[in-house]
């Protein structure tokens, strides 16, 4: 479902090392824009009833249930767009597990080797 490049989990890893609140994960949203585009979103939440909750590199992921579609074959990179402006993107990869064409990265295959989600 979705993927974190190494630099992400690393940065998030960071955050939750901080955070004083042991049962907080890595929450992911995702909705529709009237454009059709997608409008996407993290933060640190607890898990709520009716949750995805996955692993994914080390972080505990949790996505509900009305951003999984748009969330299908996420990838969740961070990177610098200039010196010092370090930002996380959304690459949403096609459904064929074909890799994203806007950039390559470890998890070009769509499978990203997460482990299965469970459901809260």
């Amino acid at each position: 479902m979705i993927c974190l490049t190494p630099a992400a989990a690393r940065q998030i890893n960071r955050v939750l090392e901080d955070a004083a609140d042991d049962d907080l994960a890595l929450r992911v949203a995702a909705r529709r824009m009237p454009d059709g585009g997608i409008d996407y979103a993290l933060g640190l939440d607890e898990p709520r009833d009716g949750d995805l909750e996955m692993q994914e590199k080390g972080v505990p992921v949790l996505v509900g249930a009305a951003s999984r579609d748009l969330l299908q074959n996420t990838q969740i990179d961070y990177v610098e767009f200039e010196p010092g402006d370090l930002r996380f993107i959304f690459i949403a990869q096609p459904a064929d597990g074909a890799p994203a064409q806007d950039r390559s990265g470890t998890c070009g295959s769509g499978a990203c080797g997460c482990q299965a989600p469970a459901q809260r």
